[in-house]
Order: C-alpha cells, then structure tokens, then sequence
C-alpha cells in the first residue's frame, strides 16, 4: 500500500508532514511557524505510523477550523417541548441487557467502515488507496484521536453518543436541549448510574475497536474473538424482548445518526399503526400476509386523518371520513409516507438477523406514480427553463421570474445548471463546501463526501465529479471566490433545511417544484422535477457512448456482480474525459447570462 499523502519516510523513520494553507498562516496557531508542519511519529513500522498520522492528521485538522473560524450555527435556543415529555409508561428502562446491547452495536458501527476499506485496498484497483486514505482521514481518525481520552475513561469522550442512543430508543423522561451553538445542555439522565454505567460500556465498546482496528492494520485480518463477542451479545437481544417490532424500529434510528426528523416521524407512525391494527408485535412473527392488511386498511384512510380527527383511532377515523366522503390517502402518500420507513426498519432488522426474509421486498402499492424520478427532461423543456429571466436577466433577487438586468448569483440560479452537469442527488449539491469544491490544478472536481453535517445515500455515493467546463464559463470559479471572500464555508449558504425535514423540501425547491416546472412543461404523468436533472444527465451519458462504470462512478450508483469489486472506480482524468463529451448539444446555453 502506498502511504498516505501526510505520511513521510526519512531515513527509516516516519514522520507526519501537512503544509499550513495560506489564509491561516497568520493566526496564532500558525504565526511564526515553518510554512510545512513536520512532526515525528517515533516509530519505524509504517502501519504504526498510519495509525499515529491519523490522529495528527484529525489534530490539524481541528486547529484549521478554529483557525478559520468557522460560523456557529445561529439558531434559537432549543425549548423542550411539553407535550414530548414521555410518562412513566412510555419510557423505557435503562436496563443492563440493553446497555450491553447499545454497546456491542456502537462497536460494529465503529470497525465495519473501516474494515470494509482496509480490505478493499488490498484488493490493488485504482481508487483502493484513496478510499482507505478517506476512511483513515474521517473515521479512523476520529477514533484515534480519542484513544488517550478513551484509555483514561473520560466520559465526555462518549457522552454525545451515550444521550443519542437514549433519545433515539426512548428512555429519556424529558428530550434532550441544545444551546444556540447546538451543543447539547446538561440533562437529568447524566446524574444516574445507569448513564455512567452505559458510557462505560460505550467507552469499553471504543477501546475495542481500538484494539481490532491495529490487529486489522498489523495482521492484516478481523479479530474474530472480539467480533464474535460482540455479536453474540446482538445475537443475545435477538432472542429476548426487545425483538418487538417497536424495539427494532429504535435499534434502526439509534444506528442512523442521519435521519431528518421528518424521516423518524414517519417509523414511529407506521409502527404504531402496525400495532394498532393487529399486526405481531414481535417482528420475527410478521407476515406478508400482516404486511398486506396494513396496507389494505391505509387505502381507506382519509387524507391528514390524525389532524383532521384528532384523538380518533385509524378505524374511527375510516368510519368518519367515510360518512363524509373524504379524500383517502394517495398511493404516493401510502408508499412514500408509510411502506419506505416500514422496509427500512424491517431490512434493518434482516441485516440483523431479527428476521430470516424482509415481508415488504416485492411489495407495491397499486397506481403509485414515480414522480418524475424516472424522467429527464427534454430539450425543449431545458431550453424552456434556461430561457426564463432567473438564468437570463430578471427585476431583482425577489422577482426572479421577471424579466430585468438584474442577475441572480445563489442556489436558484447555480443549482439546477450544477445539477444538469454532476447528475448530483438534491442534498448531495445542496450541503456541498466550499473546500470540497477543487478549482486548482488541471483537473477540477466537486468531492461528494459524508461530514459534519451532512450525509450521503449510500456508501457508493462518496465520489469525486469532475467539474465541466460549460460550468466554469458560467462563472463558477468566481461565484466560489466570492463565497470565501463573504467567510462562507458552504458552496450555497442560503440553501437551508426546513426544521426536521430534508434540503429537497427548501423554499427554494417547492418554488422551483411549484413555479418553474409549470413554466416549463405541460407534462404531468409523471411530472419532472428537480431530481429530472439526475436523469437527464443519465440519458446523456448513454446517448454519447459513456461507459456503464463510469456512468455508475458519476452519478453514484453500486455496482453489480463483479463489477462493484473489479471496477469500483477509475482516476479522475479518465472521468473528465468521459464528462467532456456529455454537450447536451440540442440545449441553447447561450441564453444563460455568465455571472463571471
């Protein structure tokens, strides 16, 4: 394996090598300092020092962040709300089988990424070193970084972790509070033994994966002993209480730090309606059969029944919306609202052998539509939307659809051409940073990658995009400029989350949904929207001859068969030159005004 970029050999020793950016040198962390930090790792063996690089490396990485200082989140002081408050009854007990439960799955969470890339690079493809080389820059890094704390057994080091596992499987009396900076406020749990003794656990947990992470790294293999007691302990759970179907829905959350609120939402309800209409509650139990009744009963339920009949059950409220004649739920509504958050706890629970086969796999829901997931748009529609005032010309930042000589430079305007040209997912653009947006050299390319923050699809999703150059004519490398010069750490700042909900559901993107597309087409089954930019990049891609690996590469898809471990990736130059020929040469895209 080659080592990684920060990683020096002199002389048969190791050092820990990274150049100190310009916009920093001058803080005090970094005045009067060589413009090359170079510090030694003591030690000659070269997987000793790619574990000890890490943690400098995560070290280095937290002076430029408070070097650069970045901004805090602004957001109001959290306020616990009342009615969440959870009764005697409702909460869960903090109990030793569960502590050892949270414990043992924390560990997976921890080696399984890491091990999937360590044994990925020993395979030699072209992008198995710099996919380790991520995985030891974020995850491992992290965990490194922590291990003096850890070995000291400082609780703090784990006390987030512990407070989200307990909110996420609901054993708090009262939901956790966050100050304006969204650090999270002391909470009554913190002062029971319960809570210490779980943090323990996590911390033992921690040292665990320390510990098979350098068996991994100098022996080259798993620890078998420390992964067959952890999974004897899940697989201990598996056969006791907490198999129910609520307890698995929990266990699925707590393990899916990325969930929006809406997302968590949507299990709950689902859950407890399985509940309420007689469906098993232990989840090895469920059937397709149960499945099927489910779904049968939501085909008869009215529209916003929970707001409209408060305080009704799903069959009262069937009752009544059919005395009245309401509306019942679509079957988009039914599949995306109630069947996508019950498959996914119950392939959560397959994964984890609560159950031998998901019963929800080859379900539909009859005359749901894809909602222009499946749809690109076409030429005309394209010359259509590029055409209107946002990209040509409009009165002012808040009448972007009148014509004027003002030109608007945010997300409104950079965001659907970015999208046309990356084939990106809405939230992929959305949450991207200004440093993982690469103008220097002679390849550049947007880094989609998982951070504080922000989160991806799927593990295949971490890419590089090569930046086309119809996007850098447009002015991009300016607008970038810009946003750095402004102190903006992300590439699109205005573009925000609604509270507890995804980035797709923005203002600026029902704008776009409810506005633009109506401007733009007539089309309405299946009607396109944002996502359509995804697809038409997939049909240019075929329509100029791209290859299907380098296809899958750009937009982020998993591969099949042999081909997702023979042809996981290729370098970026060969990416670029596959991107030049996407032209899209039915599209006029000199009615776009460049905003260099």
């Amino acid at each position: 394996m080659s080592l990684p970029r920060y990683l020096k050999e002199k002389r048969g020793r190791y050092f820990f090598q990274r150049r100190v950016p310009k916009d920093v040198l001058s803080h005090k962390h970094f005045k009067g300092k060589p413009a090359v930090v170079e510090k030694s790792l003591h030690t000659s063996d070269p997987t000793e020092a790619r574990l000890r690089a890490a943690k400098e490396s995560a070290a280095f990485e937290r002076l430029l962040a408070e070097a650069r200082g970045s901004k805090p989140a602004v957001a109001a002081p959290s306020v616990a709300d009342k009615s969440s408050k959870g009764s005697p009854d409702d909460v869960k007990p903090i109990t030793p089988d569960w502590i050892e439960w949270a414990a043992s799955e924390h560990y997976f969470s921890i080696t399984s990424p890491i091990t999937s890339a360590f044994e990925y690079a020993g395979l030699e493809h072209d992008d198995s070193e710099e996919r380790l080389l991520d995985t030891e820059s974020f995850e491992l890094a992290d965990l490194m970084a922590r291990e003096d704390d850890l070995k000291r057994r400082k609780i703090r080091t784990v006390r987030k972790t512990a407070l989200r596992l307990l909110e996420v499987d609901k054993r708090l009396m009262t939901p956790l509070e966050r100050d304006r900076y969204r650090r999270l406020l002391p909470h009554p749990v913190e002062q029971i033994e319960e809570f210490r003794t779980l943090c323990q656990s996590l911390i033992d947990a921690e040292l665990d994966a320390v510990t098979y992470i350098r068996k991994l790294y100098n022996e080259g293999k798993r620890s078998k002993e420390l992964d067959s007691q952890h999974r004897d302990v899940i697989r201990k759970t598996h056969t006791s209480k907490a198999a129910s179907l609520d307890a698995v829905a929990s266990a699925y959350l707590a393990n899916s730090p990325g969930v929006t609120d809406e997302w968590a939402n949507r299990v709950r309800r689902i859950i407890d309606i399985c509940a309420s209409l007689g469906a098993p509650t232990e989840v090895a139990q469920i059937r397709k059969t149960h499945i099927r009744n489910v779904f049968d009963t939501l085909t008869r339920v009215p529209r916003n029944w929970s707001l409209k009949y408060p305080g009704k059950t799903l069959e009262q409220a069937i009752e009544l919306g059919r005395a009245e004649s309401a509306a019942v739920l679509s079957p988009n509504t039914i599949r995306d609202g109630y069947l996508a958050p019950l498959k996914a706890v119950l392939s959560y629970a397959e994964e984890r052998d609560f159950i031998d086969a998901n019963p929800t796999r080859s379900l539909k829901i009859a005359k749901a539509r894809n909602d222009g997931r499946g749809t690109g748009f076409d030429p005309h529609e394209l010359n259509a939307l590029f055409s209107l005032p946002l990209f040509s010309g409009c009165k002012d930042d808040n009448s972007p659809l009148t014509p004027g000589d003002h030109l608007i430079t945010d997300h409104r305007f950079w965001a659907p051409i970015v999208a046309l040209f990356t084939g990106a997912r809405t939230a992929e653009i959305a949450q991207l940073k200004l440093d993982e947006v690469i103008l220097d050299g002679s390849l550049p390319h947007f880094i989609i990658q998982a951070s504080d923050g922000s989160s991806l699809k799927t593990d295949a999703a971490t890419r590089r995009i090569p930046i086309h150059t119809q996007l850098l004519e447009l002015g991009l490398r300016q607008y970038c400029k810009q946003m750095k010069e402004a102190g903006e750490k992300r590439l699109f700042p205005n573009w925000t989350k609604p509270k507890g909900k995804g980035y797709a559901d923005a203002r600026s993107q029902r704008y776009f949904r409810r506005s633009i597309i109506p401007l733009i087409t007539k089309r309405d089954h299946p009607r396109p929207n944002f996502h359509s930019f995804r697809n038409t990049m997939k049909g240019e891609m075929v329509e100029v001859g791209m290859t299907p690996e380098h296809q899958d590469l750009i937009l982020g898809h998993e591969h099949a068969g042999m081909t997702r471990i023979y042809l996981k990736t290729s370098n970026l130059a060969a990416l670029t030159e596959s991107l030049s020929k996407v032209r899209f040469d039915h599209v006029d895209f000199s009615r776009i005004m460049p905003r260099a």
